[in-house]
């Protein structure tokens, strides 16, 4: 019985021993690039709020799948285009004023870029107002689109 118990402690500490050697190879997936993105578009947008002294938005998982939606149905479309029903998509939420860009480009970065050089879009990223953001990115034939929904 002592040896069955070691033996089995053994086989655990090896199965465990593989499991952390595949995740720091990467053989078993951690994220998936739906969430990646996602992340890096958040990653993006809150440096260049904080470089301006503006405090990071929060990222909101349940309204993120909203702008994914959109996102995709733009992808779709071939082309950009806001949300038909941005209050309904907050209505769920507490929140008095509310916004959104939406975009496609090569690259998240690019995107990112081309908010901030559009005042429209730029007002969007930097308003102190806002402090959620849903955020939803479709990558297609090497195109991301992407939509953002602030609001405060």
């Amino acid at each position: 019985m002592v040896g069955d118990v070691a033996g089995r402690r053994g086989l655990g500490a090896i199965v465990a021993a593989l499991l952390a050697a595949f995740l720091v190879v990467g053989l078993v997936p951690t994220a998936d690039a739906q969430t990646t993105a996602r992340h890096t578009m958040l990653a993006l947008t809150n440096e260049d709020r904080t470089d301006r002294e503006v405090a990071g938005l929060e990222l909101n998982i349940r309204l993120s799948r909203v702008a994914k939606r959109h996102s995709r149905e733009m992808a779709d479309a071939g082309s950009i285009y806001h949300s038909s029903n941005l209050t309904g998509a907050l209505a769920p939420y507490d929140w008095s004023i509310g916004g959104e860009n939406v975009g496609s480009g090569g690259s998240l970065e690019s995107l990112e870029k081309a908010f901030m050089a559009s005042t429209a879009h730029r007002k969007n990223i930097l308003r102190k107002s806002f402090d959620h953001v849903g955020i939803g990115v479709v990558k297609r034939d090497g195109t991301y689109w992407v939509t953002l929904i602030f609001y405060g």
